[in-house]
């Protein structure tokens, strides 16, 4: 009786990611978002050796603050503002 109580409850709570992967216009969202999201990193990583490449004694605190960017924006880039 339990099991089926939880199983009412998931329901109850909404569609699962396996049932929102099923829709067309979600995973062509998601499809978007993430091309947004490797080309952002990609650039990031082109300007990053660049920038090293010009000055090759601060490659350690580039390659740093490059990754710090990185991980402070990109769980938000490309997401439809709200």
């Amino acid at each position: 009786m339990l099991d089926r109580e939880s199983t009412l409850a998931e329901r109850a709570a909404g569609p699962g990611l396996t049932d929102l992967l099923r829709h067309p216009s979600i995973t062509s969202r998601l499809g978007e978002r993430w091309n947004r999201w490797e080309a952002a990193v990609a650039a990031a990583i082109r300007i990053a050796a660049a920038a090293a490449e010009k000055q090759p004694k601060e490659r350690k605190q580039i390659a740093e603050q490059v990754f710090d960017l990185l991980a402070s924006g990109l769980g938000r880039y490309g997401a439809e503002p709200w």
